[in-house]
């Protein structure tokens, strides 16, 4: 009667636990690296895919960056030192468990770093790829000295335009930073070496700036612009180089210039450095001697008018700082004819210094 007993106790037994197991399977019908045929492994050897992904995420473990960036004419990608990181979990039952990690300063980590090197050229713009977009992204970055090491407090906030960083042209190496949180709580850290950019030796003087505009029913005009204040330093920083040393030089305010009749002091005539567009619409063209082109280049404009405007012996600064911003691609922007004289200022931008540039477009 005993073992009849026992029997029975022993089927009811299966019978629950078979019961149970097709219960939690209908909850996890497929749980990471086990099928349905065998669901109590999962207890065993692999936690439940509940357990494991974060619902309002899906994510299994501390999320990743990928940088990509473009460097001798290609585009290139790289993915970033894991740092200390803090990546917390909801159970399928609500219960939270979370993930704590720990690393080295990335100061001492750069022996691990991934290296972007700017030897080829062209990094300027660094893009952030997160496999989960986190809420909120910041930087900082360390200058490395000869001796491949640098202070811990001695580092620079850098700017994060959304998901994208710009470094530096600079013959410094850098160690970069980037800090990702996902709030509440959750956060990682990535670091990643900057090498320095290769010496670059430019002419000895500041370029010249010769602008052509091609415009409807218009013979196509071509000339040089008048150079206003610019600063030059041929070898960037390259002590070495023979062309060490630069100069400063300041002048007029483009305003200034057609408002006091200085081109003819300096030499130049009216009618040289002015386009005339004649009613129709087209596109300026910005080339620099030597083919030795800037890494940023702002193109700024006033009425004509405005010149008119200042007062007689004097410079009016307020209406110097009254420009429209004109949007210029590939060193190429638009122009057409509204009925309005226009002076222009094109400033010009490389790692050797930064010079600026006038004339005017006339409707007439």
């Amino acid at each position: 009667m005993r073992k009849a007993i026992f029997a029975t106790i022993f089927i009811t037994v299966l019978l629950i636990l078979a019961a149970c197991a097709e219960t939690y399977a209908e909850i996890l019908p497929n749980p990471i690296g086990v099928t349905n045929e065998n669901p109590t492994n999962v207890l065993e050897e692999t936690p439940p895919a509940a357990i494991q992904e974060n619902p309002e995420t899906g994510l299994k473990e501390t999320p990743t960056l990928t940088i990509k960036y473009w460097a001798g004419g290609a585009l290139l990608e790289t993915n970033p030192y894991k740092g200390v990181a803090n990546w917390f979990l909801t159970n399928y039952d609500g219960t939270t468990m979370g993930v704590m990690t720990d690393s080295a300063h990335p100061l001492q980590a750069i022996p691990h770093l991934p290296v972007i090197d700017r030897a080829m050229g062209g990094v300027g713009l660094l893009d952030l790829f997160f496999n989960i977009p986190p809420d909120d992204i910041t930087a900082k970055r360390w200058v490395i000295d000869d001796m491949g090491a640098a202070e811990y407090s001695g580092y620079t906030n850098v700017f994060v335009a959304g998901t994208t960083i710009n470094v530096p042209d600079s013959d410094n190496n850098y160690v970069y930073e980037i800090t990702a949180r996902w709030y509440p709580n959750n956060f990682g850290t990535f670091a990643f070496f900057v090498t320095a950019s290769p010496p670059v030796v430019g002419p000895r003087r500041t370029p010249q700036l010769y602008v052509s505009l091609k415009a409807e029913g218009c013979t196509p005009q071509y000339f040089q612009a008048l150079q206003l204040s610019n600063n030059w330093w041929p070898s960037a920083g390259d002590i070495d180089s023979p062309l060490a040393g630069g100069y400063c030089a300041t002048s007029y305010h483009p305003l200034d210039v057609w408002a006091r009749d200085f081109l003819a002091e300096l030499g130049w005539d009216d009618d040289a450095v002015t386009f005339r567009l004649g009613g129709g619409s087209g596109e300026v063209e910005l080339g620099f001697s030597d083919d030795f082109l800037p890494h940023t280049v702002y193109v700024r404009r006033w009425p004509a008018e405005f010149a008119a405007l200042t007062s007689d012996g004097g410079s009016n600064m307020d209406l110097w700082f009254a420009y429209e911003a004109v949007e210029v691609f590939n060193n190429v922007f638009a122009v057409s004819d509204d009925g309005n004289d226009y002076i222009y200022e094109v400033e010009a931008l490389w790692r050797q210094g930064r010079s600026s540039y006038a004339f005017r477009v006339d409707s007439r």
